[in-house]
């Protein structure tokens, strides 16, 4: 009975939250108005809505139980005496003081035999998870229930008082819990749970990157539940457990005041907001049951895009465990460098087979350090093994349309100096096919601009395109008896060439984004400059708008480079990785670490600046290196 009555009143609480109404027909309410029953149209209504809950309560009530009531009420009324309650305690009162016929006795007992035996668990089964009660003393003092009513004759089992039913006890306070049954809270709403150690959600649509993982069990005062799948949070950028037969989408707050600044001020705003960044919040409303929510269906709120980075680092992986998770993953490293380093698989399968006594670890400890610190580099360094790479061939020359040359055979060159940390480059970019270059210098000495220079020209006029002209500031006037028989334009002291002003400041904030997301305290001039090849790499193999062709870029054009293969871009710059180095029959370590530059070539190949030697090494393939999380001492260095 207890938990049918909790079950109805969830059901209520749900469809007051969403703005539902209860028999307010005006039919009705006119009825009570005429009949002097109610005042006023507000208390009509208030009768009406009474009067509803507590037929649909009688009517919804175990058909094997109160069959007898409801058939009698049912028959009485065709009769013309209304017996039905007009109140929801009263209604209670009824069901739980009916005593059912014999004759009902054996047809429920008939019937119960008939039902399946899903059916009767699944009537059986309670929808609440978790009760909180207060002890109160026991005393024979007249005490209302939670509705404020009285009624008489009515004793409590509850509290031992008079004069209100156990459904309206001041007792029983109810409190959110995850349940499998009745979907109490709107599937759309997030809540913010102090009480949680982890973040759950059960609707699909606001988690992306849904991937299977080994299976948590998640216990509370309601029982336990257990989840085996796990994503990323659309709205905030946190690592989200799933299931869907969970009633509420419930991020942990101590997570997310990990990761955000959390503010309330209950004497402005009854209202916890989450700082996403300087500018953009969260607001978690307060709603009438206390629950503190955040409806993502808000069509005026904007979430805005977070700064994130796909570069992976170990101080990071560690946000998304314990740090008794943390210590059982180190103490799981550990045994496995005091067994000669087995293999995972193999490693996996002697704690799992119980082969050690006294194992202070399980395999689920094994998974979660090689989610935090990756593959173990002492196996990689140890075990590497030369693997066949796919045979080189030469690259395709890709075919200009010769209308790109007949009506563009000359071209001129805009050229300028800027600087990345104190490190000099000449930029350079063709005024009609925007080819770009870009050299790094050690100065900007005449013989040293000129080299740069004329290997820029060279290019250019290897595809059929004849420079005709450079243009700059007076710092290139010294290059105009080396260039001849190029024309030199020099432009004014106050005056700068737009274009390629432009130009520079593009390669800069492109260089700015890719460094804010790397998290290396130190940029090594080899890394700076490797980037900024690469996005001049970029800007070349697609297209200008606007410009000589749509489809043609000017890498194409220039140097007969095809369209870039998403299969080869497989490393993000700035990504650490193991490389493969020479294999010798020595105790020479197999591989060691370093730091992705660029892309070589479009066959996969990759450069790398090795952390041992500091130069640049170049990787023929992706079977050469094994991307790893990014340790705190790289970070530091």
């Amino acid at each position: 009975m207890e938990s049918y009555h909790l079950r109805f009143e969830s059901i209520v609480k749900t469809i007051r939250l969403n703005k539902g109404l209860f028999g307010k027909f005006q039919c009705l309410i006119e009825h009570e108005t005429e009949s002097g029953t109610a005042t006023d149209e507000l208390e009509a209504e208030d009768i009406v809505e009474s009067s509803f809950l507590s037929v649909a309560f009688i009517l919804n009530a175990d058909q094997r139980r109160y069959s007898g009531l409801i058939t009698d009420l049912a028959n009485r009324c065709l009769t013309g005496a209304d017996d039905y309650p007009r109140d929801l305690p009263t209604s209670y009162d009824s069901l739980a003081k009916y005593k059912s016929s014999g004759n009902n006795s054996r047809a429920r007992s008939n019937n119960r035999w008939r039902n399946s035996r899903e059916e009767r668990e699944r009537a059986e089964q309670p929808a609440i998870n978790v009760t909180m009660a207060q002890a109160t003393p026991s005393t024979d003092e007249l005490v209302a229930g939670r509705n404020g009513e009285t009624i008489k004759q009515a004793y409590c089992s509850k509290c031992d008082k008079h004069d209100h039913s156990s459904a309206y006890c001041l007792k029983m306070q109810l409190s959110l819990a995850q349940s499998r049954t009745i979907p109490v809270i709107p599937r759309n709403w997030i809540l913010l749970d102090s009480g949680s150690t982890i973040s759950s959600v059960c609707n699909k649509d606001l988690i992306s990157n849904a991937k299977p993982v080994f299976p948590l069990t998640v216990y509370t005062n309601g029982g336990s539940q257990t989840y085996s799948v796990t994503g990323t949070l659309n709205v905030i950028p946190l690592e989200v457990y799933y299931d869907g037969s969970s009633i509420a989408n419930i991020p942990s707050l101590s997570v997310i005041c990990k990761n955000f600044r959390v503010t309330m001020d209950s004497d402005t705003e009854h209202a916890i907001a989450v700082h996403l960044t300087d500018t953009h919040l969260m607001k978690f409303t307060r709603c009438g049951s206390g629950l503190y929510f955040y409806d993502t269906r808000e069509i005026d709120t904007v979430i805005p895009e977070l700064p994130y980075s796909l570069l992976t680092t170990v101080k990071a992986n560690k946000e998304f465990f314990s740090p008794r998770e943390i210590e059982r993953a180190d103490k799981s490293r550990f045994l496995q460098s005091q067994l000669a380093w087995p293999s995972t698989s193999d490693f996996k399968s002697c704690v799992r087979d119980n082969l050690l006594l006294n194992c202070p670890i399980t395999v689920q400890n094994i998974t979660r350090a090689d989610a935090i610190y990756g593959p173990k580099v002492p196996m990689l360094r140890g075990k590497k093994v030369r693997q066949a790479l796919n045979e080189f061939t030469s690259m395709p020359h890709v075919f200009v349309p010769p209308e790109i040359l007949k009506h563009h055979p000359t071209d001129e060159i805009d050229l300028d100096f800027f600087f990345v940390n104190g490190n000099p480059f000449l930029h350079t970019k063709t005024k009609t096919i925007n080819f770009r270059a870009v050299h790094s210098q050690t100065g900007r000495r005449k013989v040293e601009t000129y080299k740069a220079l004329k290997k820029v020209v060279a290019a250019i006029e290897m595809s059929g395109i004849r420079v005709i002209g450079v243009n700059g500031d007076n710092e290139f006037e010294k290059l105009r008896e080396l260039l001849t028989p190029i024309q030199v334009n020099i432009v004014r002291r106050d005056q700068h060439i737009s274009r390629i002003e432009r130009d520079i400041r593009l390669i800069e904030e492109r260089l700015r984004c890719f460094i804010s997301a790397m998290p290396y305290k130190r940029i090594t001039k080899l890394l700076l400059s490797s980037l900024i090849e690469y996005i001049i790499t970029c800007l070349n193999d697609f297209p200008n708008k606007g410009r000589v062709s749509k489809t043609v870029s000017p890498a194409a054009i220039v140097l007969g480079r095809e369209k870039p293969n998403c299969r080869n871009l497989t490393i993000v710059p700035g990504a650490y990785a193991e490389i493969k180095e020479q294999t010798t029959n020595t105790m020479k370590y197999r591989s060691t670490g370093a730091i992705a530059l660029r892309p070589s070539n479009n066959s996969g190949g990759y450069y790398f600046q090795s952390l041992s030697t500091g130069r640049r090494v170049h990787v023929p393939g992706k079977a050469a290196w094994t991307e790893l999380p990014i340790p705190d001492h790289v970070i530091t260095v």
